[in-house]
């Protein structure tokens, strides 16, 4: 579908842009779904669709921060009912992870039946401050949240 020569591109393209943004060099990334309640939301600015609880994007780690970054939907389908209702723009959104304090990461603990549920393997509970208020979510990779973790650990 895709040559690892226009990967290797797009992924250059993306963290050279991002560097822009931010002034920090981004190290890696790590695809992800952000599910939060709607305070949470409010509270990070963030905008999910309309109806949805979770947002699809990256986890973006930089040298000293870590941010969550939901790009402009890719879904035409979602595009064409966002022009459609007129009251949702297209548009990136990011939020600085590393601003929060007081965090608390987790990983959902694995029972000999939770191959049936592959998604908890793969989902990371964050609990943090964030101006002086909670603020939980849920971070759901593609690959299990353990080989994340420590990673995550280094920002906060």
């Amino acid at each position: 579908m895709f040559s690892n020569d226009s990967v290797v591109k797009a992924r250059k393209a993306f963290f050279e842009e991002f560097e822009k943004k931010t002034g920090e060099a981004v190290v890696n990334v790590e695809f992800v779904s952000f599910r939060a309640e709607k305070k949470v939301y409010e509270m990070f600015r963030l905008k999910p669709s309309l109806g949805e609880d979770d947002m699809s994007g990256l986890i973006v780690f930089c040298e000293k921060s870590l941010y969550f970054y939901s790009f402009p939907t890719d879904n035409y389908f979602r595009l064409m009912l966002q022009q459609i209702a007129g009251n949702q723009k297209n548009e990136e959104q990011s939020f600085k992870l590393s601003d929060l304090s007081s965090v608390e990461l987790s990983c959902m603990k694995t029972k000999w039946y939770s191959f049936l549920f592959p998604e908890q393997s793969r989902t990371l509970n964050v609990r943090g401050n964030y101006c002086g208020l909670d603020a939980d979510f849920s971070l759901i990779f593609m690959k299990k949240a353990t080989l994340v973790l420590e990673q995550m650990k280094k920002y906060f």
